[in-house]
């Protein structure tokens, strides 16, 4: 796999795919986001050596039809001000008026593309889409990690189609970066222990299925725990199992390989509350083992005392997604988080991964972060990823 420092960039049109799929829409907050931030050293880089960067993105759901909630806009703002430099926002991400607008480009331009998934040829895999938008660079650069378990056409299918026209496709810098820090976990000696938190049950029921005999424990919370807890035949009262937009039986589904798990550590105690619409009320501990009453939730996972003392002493710490609601805003549940963060701060490798993971474990002051959960999950698991086959 060919890395950006390997390419000749001068005068070269360079199409960086990056994640920039961010939660706000204000440019001042856009700035502090990560997923911005990682993007940065590759598009300067590419601007030192006299490239010209067009960037191409997506932004939330707007499912293949233009939507002003998720336009580029802000995005654009945000980079200008980080890079300190104009980033011309293009009109789309493909076609005549984009190409005429990429023309005449010199090297100190750069540009933003509008989000890609204003066309449904982005996770549809339209031909015309992939070689309209590979007409737009001389050479390819994935920057992408948060992205790289998805087969979407700007990720797989415009590598592939540059490469058989003879252009040049390259990892960017925050790519080569998170490849070698999980090649890295994979390598190292235990004892090795994973966390699974937070939501997205698609990524953390398959972690929990496939990565349990890769780690010596396995310490789970969030809506994974209400899904283990569950499928044992277990109280959980209100608690969520599903997701949004998502009817698969994660129960079900957990049931059949949870006896096959002997690693697994449950939490100490459980934090519940009665959820309503401006958030919980009637919060109260309890221990693991009692039931969770009718019309309480659980919203905290907590361990203490020899499980935190054990999870100081591992090699290898990897953590994905919060014990529990942690934030303030939706109740401030976060004694769960913040023991597993204090104990990651102990641990010789720590890494972070996912959206909220960064955010949510700050206390954990030597842990490196990674900017994708699926991403790194599918890449321990399976041991590859459609960006990296691609490039």
């Amino acid at each position: 796999m060919a890395k950006l420092e390997e390419l000749d960039l001068r005068g070269k049109k360079v199409l960086i795919r990056d994640d920039l799929n961010v939660s706000s829409r204000n440019p001042k907050e856009i700035e502090n986001e990560d997923r911005l931030k990682n993007s940065l050293p590759t598009i300067k880089y590419v601007k030192e050596k006299e490239g010209i960067p067009i960037i191409m993105s997506h932004l939330g759901r707007p499912e293949g039809k233009v939507d002003p909630k998720h336009d580029m806009k802000p995005v654009a703002q945000a980079l200008e001000n980080a890079l300190g430099t104009r980033i011309t926002l293009a009109p789309d991400c493909i076609g005549e008026e984009v190409e005429t607008l990429l023309e005449n480009a010199q090297p100190g331009d750069a540009f933003l593309l509008q989000n890609l998934r204003f066309h449904k040829g982005e996770e549809e895999k339209d031909p015309k889409f992939i070689e309209a938008l590979a007409k737009l660079g001389d050479v390819y650069i994935n920057d992408a990690f948060g992205t790289a378990h998805r087969d979407n056409s700007s990720i797989y299918d415009v590598p592939l189609l540059f490469k058989r026209q003879g252009k040049p496709v390259a990892a960017g810098l925050l790519m080569q970066k998170e490849i070698d820090m999980w090649s890295s976990v994979m390598e190292n000696e235990g004892p090795k222990y994973l966390c699974i938190g937070g939501a997205k049950l698609n990524e953390k029921v398959k972690a929990l299925e496939k990565l349990s005999k890769e780690f010596d424990k396995v310490y789970i919370g969030g809506l994974v725990y209400n899904v283990v807890r569950a499928a044992q035949g277990r109280s959980i009262g209100t608690s969520k199992v599903t997701e949004k937009k998502d009817e698969k039986d994660y129960i079900a589904k957990t049931k059949k390989f949870l006896p096959k798990i002997e690693n697994l550590v449950m939490p100490d105690y459980l934090m519940i509350a009665k959820p309503n619409k401006e958030g919980f009320t009637d919060s109260k501990k309890i221990a693991e083992s009692e039931d969770v009453p009718d019309g309480y939730a659980i919203v905290d996972c907590i361990y203490k005392g020899k499980k935190i003392e054990q999870l100081e002493k591992a090699n290898v710490g990897v953590c994905f997604g919060p014990m529990g609601i942690f934030e303030k805003e939706k109740g401030g549940f976060s004694e769960g988080t913040n023991n597993i963060a204090n104990a990651f701060s102990k641990i010789n490798i720590a890494i972070l991964a996912g959206g909220d993971s960064g955010k949510a474990y700050k206390n954990a002051k030597n842990a490196k972060i990674s900017t994708g959960g699926g991403a790194s999950i599918t890449f321990l698991s399976e041991k590859k990823l459609y960006a990296l086959d691609a490039l």
